[in-house]
C-alpha cells in the first residue's frame, strides 16, 4: 500500500464502520438517541453528531474555508441527515486526497482550532488524526448501543470492510 492509498483506505473503512453504526441505530426512539449518559458527548445522537461535526470542520480546515465555531450539539438533527452529511464529507474528502496525493506527506495545512488558536501541521498527519478520532467515538457509540440491547458486530474488521464483506456495504469513491 502506498503512502497515498493508506489515507483513502482509512476513510473507506471509516465510511463502512459508520454505515454499520447507523444500521444498528435503526428503530431507536428519539428518547433513546437523546438519553443522557456520562460517555461520549452525553447522548448517542450527540456522539454521532460529533463524528460528523469533526469531519466537516477538518475538511473545511484542509480546504482553507473561513474559520467558524465548532458545532457541539446536534439540536435533535435526524440520524438520516447526519448520515447524509457524512456521505458528502467522505466524497469531498476523497476528492481532496486524490488531488493532493503527491504532496500529502509534505504539504502543510494552516488552521485555527475551536478557540481560534493558529496551527500549522503536515496534511498527512492531520488526515491520520481524523481517521483515529472517528474510531474513538464509534467505540463510544457502540457502548451506547450495547445498553439498548443491540448486538454489536464482532467483525468491524478492516479486511472485511475494504473487501465489501461482513454484511456491510462498502463505499469506495476511489474510482
Amino acid at each position: 500500500m502506498s503512502e497515498f492509498t493508506i489515507p483513502l483506505a482509512l476513510f473507506d473503512y471509516s465510511f463502512w464502520a459508520n454505515e454499520r453504526l447507523f444500521q444498528l441505530c435503526n428503530g431507536l426512539t428519539d428518547e433513546q438517541l437523546d438519553a443522557k449518559k456520562e460517555m461520549g458527548f452525553g447522548s448517542l445522537r450527540n456522539t454521532l453528531f460529533h463524528i460528523l461535526a469533526a469531519e466537516e470542520i477538518w475538511l473545511e480546515r484542509w480546504t482553507s474555508q473561513p474559520w467558524r465555531a465548532f458545532e457541539a450539539d446536534s439540536n435533535g438533527l435526524a440520524l438520516p441527515l447526519i448520515r447524509e452529511r457524512l456521505h458528502a464529507v467522505h466524497d469531498k474528502r476523497n476528492t481532496l486526497l486524490k488531488k493532493h496525493a503527491a504532496t500529502l506527506a509534505s504539504e502543510f495545512c494552516e488552521y485555527k482550532d475551536a478557540k481560534g488558536n493558529q496551527y500549522r501541521n503536515i496534511l498527512l498527519e492531520l488526515v491520520i488524526h481524523v481517521a483515529n478520532h472517528g474510531v474513538h467515538h464509534r467505540a463510544q457509540a457502540l457502548n451506547f448501543l450495547k445498553g439498548y440491547g443491540r448486538t454489536v458486530p464482532g467483525g468491524l474488521c478492516v479486511r472485511a470492510a475494504l473487501a465489501g464483506g461482513a454484511g456491510g456495504q462498502h463505499h469506495d469513491s476511489r474510482g
